[in-house]
C-alpha cells in the first residue's frame, strides 16, 4: 500500500489552523501526537486515503474556533482503545507500514481489530534529532479486551 496524503500539505494547512487562521484569530499551542488514519484502499494499486490530525487542547475543546480554511475540519475523535507499537528514529511512510505489518503479525488472532485502517502518531518536532518517539495504533474493536496473554 502506498501512502500517498500529501503530507506536507495537510501539515501546514492544519499549523496555519493553530497559528490563528481561524474565525477567532486565536493562537493555540501545538500539542501531541500528530495523528495520521490510514484508510487502505481497494484494487491492486491499494492507494488509499490519510486524514491527519492535531490534538486541541483542554480549554479549546469545548468551543474551538472555527478553521478559515475550507480543507481543515473540527472531528472529536471517541475514546477508543489501541494495540500501540512504539519504534525511535525519523519516520517515513515506509516505516510505518513495515511498524503496521509487524504489530499486525504479533496481534494476529489475539484482538478483533479494525482492519481496513490504523494510526499513525509522532511525537516530537522536526528538529529532536535522538530519542524519537513513533507509534502505530490499531483500534480495538467494541467489547474486545485488550489484555496480552
Amino acid at each position: 500500500m502506498k501512502m500517498k496524503d500529501g503530507g506536507s500539505d495537510h501539515f501546514w494547512q492544519l499549523f496555519n489552523y493553530i497559528q490563528g487562521k481561524n474565525n477567532k484569530e486565536q493562537k493555540i499551542e501545538m500539542t501531541v501526537p500528530v495523528l495520521r488514519k490510514v484508510i487502505a484502499g481497494g484494487g491492486p494499486a491499494c492507494e488509499g486515503s490519510i486524514d491527519m490530525s492535531f490534538y486541541v487542547p483542554p480549554e479549546f475543546q469545548d468551543d474551538p474556533p472555527t478553521p478559515n480554511d475550507a480543507n481543515v475540519s473540527i472531528s472529536r475523535l471517541p475514546a477508543q482503545k489501541v494495540i500501540a507499537r512504539t519504534f525511535p528514529g525519523f519516520a517515513k511512510d515506509d516505516k510505518y507500514l513495515e511498524e503496521a505489518q509487524t504489530l499486525a503479525q504479533l496481534i494476529d488472532g489475539k484482538y478483533n481489530v479494525h482492519e481496513e485502517y490504523f494510526y499513525t502518531a509522532g511525537y516530537d518536532s522536526p528538529w529532536k534529532m535522538f530519542n524519537r518517539r513513533n507509534e502505530v495504533w490499531f483500534v480495538v474493536k467494541e467489547g474486545q479486551t485488550t489484555s496480552i496473554e
